[in-house]
C-alpha cells in the first residue's frame, strides 16, 4: 500500500431494508410463513434489521476518500452470492443460512447451523481476497455466522465496532440465555483483533480485560435521517418495543411491572411489538398467572422501519427496561418520536440525565420502582411535557451528523497510519482520553 489518501474498506456487517431486498434475488417465503405459523406459531417474512448499518455505508459512500465494498449475508437469496453496485457502495451478499425447508428441519431437530459457517468463511476469504482491502470494518463480533471469518484474515488490520459485547458475565445474570459456542467465537476475536471503538465503560473494561493490548477509540456511529412518519392516533398508554421481546431486553421485568401497574389502573394497556424469543411460553404463563392477558396487546414484527415507528406512536409512552444495552437504539427512536420513556440504569441511561431530567430510570430488577415511574407519567401530563421538553433539547446537543462523519473517516485513517506506518493515534479520538465524560 504506498498511499493511505484513497482508502479500500471492506465492511463485514448484516443488514437488511426494502431498498436492498427490492435488489436482490429472493425466494418466496409465503409457504414458510404458513408452515412457521403451523409449527411455530408465528409468521416468517423478510424484515428490516440492524438499519445503523445504513449509516455508516451512508457516510462511507460519501467519502472522497473511502472505496466501500459492503460484505452481507441475506437470509433467502436464490443464488450463493449475488453482486451489485449502488453508486459509489460495492455490494455482495451471500446465503449465510440455510433455505426453506432445510432450515426448517435444522429447527425442527435442534441442529446447529454452524455447519454453515464453514461455508460462509470460504466465501467471505475469497472475497477478500478479490477485494484486497487495506482495512476490515467488522460490525457485529457477536454474530459468529459471518464475524467467524476473521479467524481466517491476516495482514489487514480489523476495526471492530462494539455495539454490544455478547461475552459479557452479566448476560449470564441479567439474560439466563446464553450460547457457549457464540460466546468462545467473540472471545477468539477480541483475542486476535487490535483496534476497537464503543461507547460506555462497561464495554471499554471487558474490551481492554480480554484483550489488555487493544487499542480503544471512542466511538462516533454516523446515523441516516430520522425518517418522517404518519403519528397514529394513541391507543395505549405504554408501548415496548424490540426485534425480539425478551429477558435480555426486560420483557421480564416489563410484564411484572405493568402487573403493579394494573392494581391501581386496571385498564392500562400495553402494546408490545416484537418476536419471542424461546422463552415464549414462560411469558405468556406469567402473564396469565398474574391476570393481565387483557393489559397486553401484541404486535408482530413489522416488514419496515417506518411502519414499525407509526405503530409505535399509537401509545402515549415507551416502556423500555433494558438490561444490558449501554443506550438502546429504541430509546433513541423513542425520543425522536416525542415518547416519554421509562427505563433501567445501565452505564449509559444515567448519561441521559446528565444534565436534565430526561428518562425516568429505576434499577434493573425493582419492578416496583419501574411501575411507580409507568404510574408517575399517566398522573402527572406536567412530568411527560418535560421529558418530552428535554428529549428534545437532548437531541439538539448531540454532534451534527458531519461532524460525526468526518470522525469515524479520522479514526479508519488512524487505524490505517498506525497498523502500516507506525504513526501514533491521536490521544483525543481514544476511549480513554473521553473516559471521565462517560
Amino acid at each position: 500500500m504506498e498511499s493511505v489518501h484513497k482508502i479500500r474498506v471492506a465492511m463485514l456487517c448484516h443488514f437488511s431494508n426494502s431498498k436492498i431486498r427490492a435488489r436482490l434475488p429472493l425466494m418466496s417465503r409465503r409457504v414458510e410463513s404458513l408452515m412457521s405459523k403451523f409449527l411455530f406459531s408465528k409468521e416468517t417474512g423478510y424484515l428490516d434489521f440492524a438499519l445503523w448499518n445504513e449509516g455508516i455505508i451512508q457516510c462511507l459512500s460519501k467519502s472522497d476518500d473511502v472505496e466501500l465494498f459492503v460484505v452481507s449475508p441475506h437470509f433467502g437469496l436464490k443464488k450463493k452470492i449475488y453482486k451489485y453496485i449502488d453508486g459509489t457502495v460495492k455490494y455482495i451478499f451471500f446465503r449465510g443460512t440455510p433455505l426453506f425447508p432445510l432450515n426448517y428441519v435444522d429447527r425442527l431437530f435442534k441442529i446447529s447451523q454452524r455447519r454453515n459457517y464453514s461455508s460462509n468463511r470460504k466465501i467471505i476469504e475469497n472475497e477478500v481476497k478479490i477485494i484486497q482491502p487495506d482495512l476490515i470494518l467488522l460490525v457485529g463480533a457477536e454474530n459468529p455466522y459471518y464475524s467467524i471469518s476473521i479467524l481466517d484474515i491476516d495482514n489487514i488490520p480489523i476495526f471492530l465496532q462494539c455495539q454490544t459485547v455478547y461475552s459479557n458475565p452479566q448476560r449470564i445474570q441479567l439474560s439466563g440465555n446464553v450460547d457457549s459456542y457464540r460466546w468462545e467465537i467473540e472471545q477468539k476475536i477480541f483475542k486476535k483483533t487490535l483496534y476497537y471503538a464503543c461507547n460506555g465503560t462497561m464495554y471499554y473494561d471487558l474490551i481492554k480485560k480480554y484483550n489488555p493490548q487493544a487499542v480503544v477509540f471512542r466511538r462516533s456511529w454516523p446515523s441516516k435521517q430520522f425518517p418522517r412518519i404518519v403519528y397514529q392516533h394513541k391507543k395505549y398508554d405504554f408501548v415496548f418495543f424490540a426485534h425480539y421481546l425478551s429477558m435480555k431486553k426486560g420483557f421480564d421485568n416489563a410484564i411484572e411491572a405493568i402487573a403493579i401497574a394494573a392494581r391501581i389502573k386496571p385498564d392500562i394497556k400495553i402494546l408490545a411489538i416484537g418476536s419471542f424469543d424461546k422463552d415464549k411460553h414462560i411469558f405468556l404463563d406469567r402473564i396469565n398467572e398474574l391476570g393481565i392477558e387483557k393489559n397486553i396487546i401484541f404486535q408482530p414484527p413489522l416488514a419496515e422501519f417506518e411502519d414499525l415507528l407509526e405503530c409505535v406512536t399509537q401509545a402515549q409512552f415507551a416502556l423500555l427496561p433494558v438490561k444490558l444495552d449501554v443506550v438502546s437504539g429504541t430509546i433513541m427512536e423513542a425520543m425522536h418520536l416525542g415518547l416519554p420513556i421509562v427505563t433501567c440504569k445501565t452505564t449509559g441511561t444515567p448519561l441521559l440525565n446528565e444534565k436534565r431530567k430526561t428518562v425516568l430510570i429505576s434499577d434493573i430488577g425493582d419492578n416496583e420502582a419501574l411501575a411507580q415511574n409507568m404510574i408517575d407519567l399517566m398522573d402527572s401530563p406536567e412530568l411527560a411535557q418535560e421529558l418530552r421538553t428535554n428529549m428534545q433539547i437532548y437531541l439538539s446537543e448531540i454532534k451534527k451528523n458531519s461532524d460525526v462523519s468526518n470522525i469515524f473517516i479520522e479514526q479508519i485513517r488512524s487505524v490505517i497510519n498506525h497498523y502500516y506506518f507506525g504513526i501514533p493515534i491521536p490521544q483525543e479520538q481514544l476511549f480513554e482520553y473521553h473516559k471521565k465524560d462517560e
